[in-house]
């Protein structure tokens, strides 16, 4: 199993998809890390909608991995949708 640092040894969608499709391994996906790399995140879901077993939900201010609260005003994304 691999494992991932927000801080990215993978930086890029692509490369993390890619990654993930190629793998033995399913997928837990950490919203908040995807949105602080500027990843369309719905986009990202749907590529890996088969392999995603779980999720991490956070927010944060789209730059920094913050782990604010998921209905906290002001921060992205925005989970509730």
């Amino acid at each position: 199993m691999r494992f991932w640092n927000y801080q990215c040894e993978i930086k890029y969608k692509k490369e993390f998809v890619e990654e993930c499709l190629n793998s033995d391994e399913n997928v837990l996906k950490d919203i908040g890390h995807a949105n602080a790399n500027g990843w369309n995140i719905e986009n990202l879901i749907s590529s890996l909608k088969d392999r995603i077993v779980s999720y991490n939900l956070h927010t944060n201010d789209g730059v920094k991995d913050e782990h604010r609260l998921i209905f906290e005003e002001g921060k992205t994304p925005d989970i509730k949708k």
